[in-house]
């Protein structure tokens, strides 16, 4: 039975560590997905924060998509530091040059948003 625990908590310690997606939010009638360089959501509401994890070094340049499709409510994006600051507000076309290398977050904030919405980066 021990044997048993101690698989179960070492498999769930490396579930959590290589998650790449989060947040804390209300979706109603929808759904996210993500990739290694995209964020997409399509849903009746979002309200609350939605983010994928990107390793970033000193020097990089992404350069961002961001389509969105608002039928009520409002949404935004933001690229934040490990320690969840706002280290640049994404806008459709924005370039976001990496001043110290380590883990962001691309951030999609949602107010009551009802429609959908697709960002993409490049290096």
């Amino acid at each position: 039975m021990k044997k048993l625990i101690t698989i179960l908590l070492i498999s769930l310690c490396i579930s959590s560590l290589v998650a790449c997606t989060g947040g804390s939010y209300l979706l109603v009638k929808g759904g996210f997905s993500s990739s290694d360089s995209r964020l997409e959501g399509q849903y009746s509401t979002f309200t609350g924060d939605y983010y994928r994890k990107v390793t970033l070094t000193e020097g990089d340049s992404l350069t961002f998509s961001f389509l969105q499709n608002t039928i009520e409510g409002s949404l935004t994006a933001t690229v934040n530091d490990k320690n969840k600051n706002v280290v640049f507000d994404i806008t459709d076309g924005a370039a976001f040059k990496v001043e110290k290398t380590g883990q962001y977050r691309i951030t999609v904030h949602g107010e009551k948003h009802n429609g959908n919405f697709i960002i993409t980066w490049d290096k």
